[in-house]
């Protein structure tokens, strides 16, 4: 192969992984993410994409040609800031405001002392644990919550009066129900406050790949859309001061969370600094890639700060969001 035949390939791998990265980021917003093949790169590490530039970039560099370092960059700033979901906000403060913390304890079976440290250094007003179980649930039953809730795999605790007002559809012993619904009576006024879990496709997984497609009614992706529609169907309607919050199961940029749930604002994209991943944090490289775990807002209220609040308690990080009248 000539010395000009190689620069030609160069070149043309550092434009077609710019347009890989662009078609990614597209499909991901145009339903690619129900799309099972592409769902798979949906809820893998969107840092990956980055490795062909550690190859492409020397190769240009000292071979050239040098002039399309250009798509190099713009794939960089694409991988690192919309495919990966990077938020720059200025977190603020505001009073009145409600601080709330959204965690899923994975039933308390990684660290229960460490999530009792972690809830003791947020300070929260309001807490509420997805896949809840008595290891973990001890932190919240003693001061300061005066109120203690436990419904099904949802726990809310809270410094303010609570009621429960509704719950999901119960789904099986192992699933159990996908969205636990409370009233709690606060200084910001009366939060209508949605807690949700809807199942993991990655735990659907049992009958191997074959169970990804979406001509299998019980699929993982058409069950985990099942699920999110009946939480919107519940959230339609709610009045502004309407909170969503747990554990998702959905990742950052794709097309489901904005057809459930567009009318309303996530608090990290809003105040967060970051990429807020919260999951997965245990296994051999407890490294995370995915922002399942988010806090939703209705009209009436906004966040003035989003940050992640410990880490060493469970297989998800805890999210603690400072809530203000909008």
């Amino acid at each position: 192969m000539s010395t000009r035949s190689r620069s030609i390939l160069r070149g043309t791998a550092a434009l077609a992984h710019l347009a890989a990265v662009v078609l990614l980021l597209v499909a991901f917003r145009l339903e690619g993410d129900r799309w099972p093949p592409l769902a798979l790169f949906f809820f893998a590490p969107r840092l990956l994409w980055a490795a062909p530039l550690l190859v492409v970039v020397p190769l240009l560099c000292v071979r050239g040609p040098r002039r399309l370092l250009w798509a190099c960059g713009a794939s960089a700033a694409l991988i690192f800031g919309p495919l990966m979901g990077l938020h720059v906000n200025w977190p603020g403060r505001a009073e009145p405001s409600v601080r709330l913390l959204t965690y899923n304890v994975w039933l308390g079976v990684r660290d229960p002392q460490a999530i009792r440290e972690e809830i003791a250094a947020s300070n929260p007003d309001i807490v509420l644990f997805e896949a809840a179980a008595h290891p973990a649930d001890v932190a919240l039953q003693r001061p300061p919550f005066a109120t203690y809730l436990h419904v099904d795999q949802f726990v809310l605790a809270s410094r303010f009066p609570a009621r429960l007002t509704g719950q999901g559809t119960f789904v099986s012993a192992h699933l159990g129900r996908p969205w636990a619904r409370f009233a709690v009576e606060t200084p910001i006024g009366t939060l209508d406050v949605l807690a949700v879990h809807p199942h993991s496709p990655r735990e659907l997984l049992h009958g191997g790949v074959r169970a990804l497609f979406r001509d299998n009614p019980n699929g993982p992706l058409l069950f985990l859309e099942r699920q999110l529609a009946e939480i919107a169907e519940t959230a339609r309607g709610a009045g502004p001061l309407l909170v969503v919050a747990g554990d998702f199961n959905v990742p950052e940029g794709g097309s489901l969370l904005p057809r459930f749930f567009g009318g309303l604002t996530d608090a990290f994209a809003e105040a967060g600094v970051g990429y807020g991943y919260t999951f997965p944090l245990v296994g051999r490289l407890p490294v995370p890639w995915m922002r399942l775990d988010r806090v939703l807002l209705g009209a009436g209220l906004r966040a003035v700060r989003a940050e992640l609040a410990g880490t060493g308690g469970s297989d998800h990080a805890a999210l603690r969001v400072e809530i203000a009248p909008r």
